[in-house]
């Protein structure tokens, strides 16, 4: 784990050169509230856009459309 101080200037800081090393070009979160910043890396989806698609289609055939509408109905309601 990498600690360090950091100054913001013009609303940026560098990140220490450990993380910059691991977390190049990475995508991240960030959540800040009153003096407390939050950063975290995400990580790239295990599985394929494809491969997704076919683990929902198959989820979904296990959904009766009484189910589906109840679902929708119940959200449409909030």
């Amino acid at each position: 784990m990498t600690n360090e101080t950091a100054k913001i200037k013009n609303g940026t800081f560098t990140l220490p050169k450990e993380l910059r090393k691991s977390w190049k070009e990475a995508d991240i979160f960030i959540s800040g509230e009153k003096d407390t910043i939050f950063i975290k890396r995400l990580s790239k989806p295990k599985l394929s856009f494809k491969e997704m698609l076919n683990e929902f289609n198959e989820i979904g055939k296990n959904i009766s459309r009484k189910t589906l509408d109840k679902a929708i109905g119940s959200v449409r309601n909030k």
